[in-house]
């Protein structure tokens, strides 16, 4: 099962060169995450969806950690959750695409982040969320 693979991984330091052990982390991350609830169609959409919903706070990468400028907080990896995803491909460009995450912290704020997906994604935004708890 693909969450006893990332556990052993995550805790295994020889498995594999970190580069690759990152890179594959993320993969099975994809893979575990639950199905994206709602069918939006671009990333606007889902960014008005979300904040719809409640996901009213915007996340951005600094120092090793999320912060939130609205409410002046910053979460490491533990204090969030993933709760939902989309992707995204850009209509004319296959390498234009992003990635959103919904994510709510233990004290109950929920957000959003959006990163580039594949060969543009940002690595520390990637790395970052390898280690963010998914909603099961």
């Amino acid at each position: 099962d693909y969450k006893s693979i990332l556990i052993y991984m995550r805790n295994d330091p020889f498995c594999f060169d970190q580069p690759s052990k990152r890179v594959l982390i993320k993969i099975l991350n994809n893979l575990i995450m639950s199905p994206s609830p709602r069918n939006y169609k671009n990333l606007l959409e889902a960014v008005d969806g979300l904040h719809s919903r409640g996901f009213t706070y915007d996340f951005h990468y600094e120092d090793s950690c999320l912060h939130c400028d609205k409410i002046s907080e910053k979460f490491a990896a533990d204090d969030l959750m993933i709760t939902e995803y989309y992707r995204f491909e850009g209509m004319s460009d296959p390498e234009d695409s992003s990635v959103i995450y919904a994510l709510e912290s233990k004290q109950g704020y929920k957000g959003i982040i959006i990163d580039a997906y594949g060969a543009y994604s940002n690595e520390h935004i990637s790395a970052f969320l390898s280690n963010v708890k998914v909603k099961d």
